[in-house]
């Protein structure tokens, strides 16, 4: 549950152009198929705004974001422990995976593509968001 309340603060935290760069300075692409996934970018970005809130409890997420973004960014917190409590916020929906994946299509570092089975047999395993998503 925390992680889609913490999912809802952020996307309403940064808009569009934010998430872009956020996408491109805080997370990493999977080691080994030097691609970006949306539970990875998640999870980076999720662990970010915990570090970035944390630093800054007392300031609205929205501008600790846009001044971390703008400075650095932050290195993220460790969430061995699971995801604190969210910054307060009133009926948000956790729309950031849907966010992260628009983004996500639009870098040539990341294809959602048709997938061969291993051994060629059947049909291919669709990873395409364009039939959900509208850019």
């Amino acid at each position: 549950m925390r992680s889609s309340d913490w999912g809802a603060v952020l996307s309403d935290a940064l808009d569009d152009a934010q998430l872009t760069l956020a996408v491109e300075r805080v997370t990493t692409p999977v080691a080994g198929i030097d691609r970006r996934s949306v539970p990875v970018v998640r999870a980076q970005l999720l662990a970010w705004a915990v570090a970035v809130h944390a630093q800054h409890p007392d300031q609205f997420l929205r501008l600790a974001l846009g001044a971390d973004l703008e400075d650095g960014p932050s290195p993220p917190a460790n969430l061995e422990e699971g995801l604190p409590e969210p910054p307060p916020a009133e009926d948000l929906d956790d729309d950031l995976n849907a966010r992260i994946a628009v983004v996500l299509r639009r870098r040539p570092d990341v294809a959602f593509e048709a997938v061969a089975p291993p051994h060629g047999d059947g049909p291919a395993l669709e990873r395409s968001l364009d039939r959900s998503l509208s850019p």
